[in-house]
């Protein structure tokens, strides 16, 4: 079964179905990645995870 099939086999049986992607830092910035995906989903968010008042996130998580 492949990963798409995968994918349409749970997400059949639930209201919400997650997909994950893991970029490269260095190329694009979460920020950038965000503001492409808030242009076409209006629902858009984005989270980004500091410790002890660091200026750089060390986890962004982006969803629409």
């Amino acid at each position: 079964m492949s990963d798409f099939e995968t994918f349409l086999a749970k997400a059949s049986s639930a209201n919400v179905a997650a997909v994950v992607e893991t970029l490269p830092a260095d190329l694009l910035t979460p920020l950038a990645v965000y503001i492409k995906l808030a242009s076409t989903a209006p629902n858009s968010f984005l989270l980004e995870s500091v410790e002890g008042g660091e200026s750089l996130a060390r986890y962004s998580f982006i969803g629409a």
